[in-house]
Parts: C-alpha cells; structure tokens; sequence
C-alpha cells in the first residue's frame, strides 16, 4: 500500500497545492520559533519567567502538532483527489468517454 502511496504523489496532479502544504508546516515552525523566542525574552523582563516560559514552549507545541495536522490533512485531501484521477483514468476508454459526450449532446437538443 505504502508503494501506490508514493507512487501516486510521485505522479500528482497537484504539486503546487503539495508545496503549500509543506509551506504551511514551515510556517508553523516558523511561528513556534517566534513563540519561544518571545517566551525567553519575556521571561528575561518578569519576576516569573519559569511559569512564562512554560506558557510559550506548550504554545509552541501545539503550533507544531497543528501545523503537522494540517499538512497531513492538506496531503490527505491531496491524494484523495489524485486517487479518484487514476481510478476514473483506468476505467474510462476515450471511446466511451466521447460516445458519452455524444449521447448527452443528443439529449439537450
């Protein structure tokens, strides 16, 4: 199963909405990054800096885990539509698919 997996990510009609995926969990490391970082620096300025940079690193955890989440998710949606592609492509002939274009021609007139 892993093999038609990659197989048909290898062969996807939708690059562009992949990379954005994968931007998007950059982006959410990018953005726990910053959590931590003002974390630390607000914790250098406050009388609890222990308890603020807890709250920041928990914060920035659960940017991860979302980020990884939507890029699954966007992956999933991604290979699903690329899954009913492949399959609508073996089991439609074009000499079906145009008689079927024929016989529907037919019916609006």
């Amino acid at each position: 199963m892993h093999s038609f997996v990659s197989e048909l990510r290898a062969r996807s009609q939708y690059p562009v909405y992949r990379s954005i995926a994968t931007l998007a969990l950059a982006f959410g490391y990018v953005v726990a990054l910053g959590l931590v970082l003002a974390g630390l620096f607000a914790a250098s300025s406050t009388p609890n800096g222990l308890g603020v940079i807890a709250v920041a690193a928990a914060l920035a955890l659960a940017v991860v885990l979302f980020a990884h989440l939507l890029r699954e998710l966007l992956l999933m949606a991604a290979d699903a539509a690329d899954a009913l592609l492949d399959i609508a492509s073996r089991e439609s002939e074009p000499a079906e698919t145009a008689g079927a274009n024929l016989d529907w021609q037919d019916e609006r007139q």
